[in-house]
């Protein structure tokens, strides 16, 4: 198991493979990496900041496998934290909530109406809001609908007509036609 001290160490370093072999392995680092990974995402140094990036994203994606549930509630919590302050760069705040979209849940809900107030991240918000699957993220995009600014309104419709897509309704009969398409 990765140790974060070290892997922020090398993440930081000037050696491509050295920063390579820290944001590969930061998968089981968990839900304390999350702000310092967001962090170096965010240097001015674009390799370092991306290896920060990348490293986060192993994090997000080792928390989402299954099994992990826990795991993935408390990084999720973590990279609600990281969209929700104003101090952290656009794309910080966007990859923060592109992951919540990925593994969040109904924790991350309110907080996510929240941003939709948000004039610089709200439509990355609805997004993720939108892939959190369940009744309660399909009643809080609903309730929105009636709510948000009037210019946001069709996003937020748009968000509710993506729901309602199945396979069905886009032409997808059965799962040996998605087979066959590749």
């Amino acid at each position: 198991m990765a140790d974060l001290e070290e892997t922020l160490k090398q993440l930081k370093s000037e050696d491509m493979n050295d920063r390579f072999t820290a944001w590969e392995a930061a998968g089981p680092l968990g839900a304390t990496a999350v702000k310092p990974l967001a962090a170096i995402s965010k240097q001015d140094n674009r390799t370092i900041g991306k290896a920060g990036k990348l490293a986060l994203q192993n994090v997000v994606n080792y928390a989402g496998r299954p099994g992990a549930e826990a795991q993935a509630k408390a990084v999720a919590k973590e990279l609600m934290e990281v969209a929700s302050d104003h101090q952290n760069p656009r794309m910080v705040r966007t990859d923060a909530l592109y992951f919540i979209g990925t593994i969040g849940g109904s924790a991350e809900i309110p907080g996510l109406i929240k941003l939709l107030e948000d004039r610089v991240v709200r439509e990355d918000a609805r997004q993720a809001l939108e892939r959190i699957p369940g009744d309660e993220s399909l009643a809080a995009l609903k309730s929105a609908a009636a709510t948000v600014q009037a210019d946001f309104r069709k996003n937020i419709q748009q968000s509710l007509h993506n729901r309602a897509l199945t396979r069905e309704s886009v032409g997808i009969k059965d799962d040996s036609a998605a087979v066959s398409m590749r």
